[in-house]
């Protein structure tokens, strides 16, 4: 973490962040996922009251379809999350790939020629 505020650029800060990076993609991945299936099941909820309240029928077509959606975010919702977290994984894995090849490029120049200053 102390190659974030290397103001100098003599170390990378890359490999220190890739872990925290990834497990904030995580985490987001999973928050939305949960809060927008609560956040449909609520809407569905609050729906099926309104209408019910206002004379409506209690069973329509609207209705059934407003608790189906929630179901099938919830068996299904995550998918998007997870194709989120795998692109979010290559971007961070060619990042410290490149990282990693800087690195062996200088340790090879070092070897070779010396320590650059």
């Amino acid at each position: 973490m102390k190659a974030a505020f290397d103001f100098s650029f003599a170390s990378y800060a890359t490999p220190g962040l890739v872990k925290i990076i990834y497990i904030l993609a995580v985490i987001i991945a999973a928050i939305g996922w949960i809060g927008s299936t609560i956040s449909y099941f609520v809407l569905a909820a609050t729906t099926h009251t309104a209408v019910s309240r206002l004379g409506g029928p209690p069973q329509t077509d609207t209705s059934v379809a407003m608790f189906i959606s929630p179901v099938l975010l919830l068996l299904f919702g995550w998918v998007p999350g997870l194709l989120w977290v795998l692109v979010v994984r290559v971007v961070l894995e060619a990042a410290l790939a490149l990282v990693r090849a800087a690195e062996d490029v200088r340790a090879m120049r070092d070897k070779n020629l010396g320590p650059v200053s």
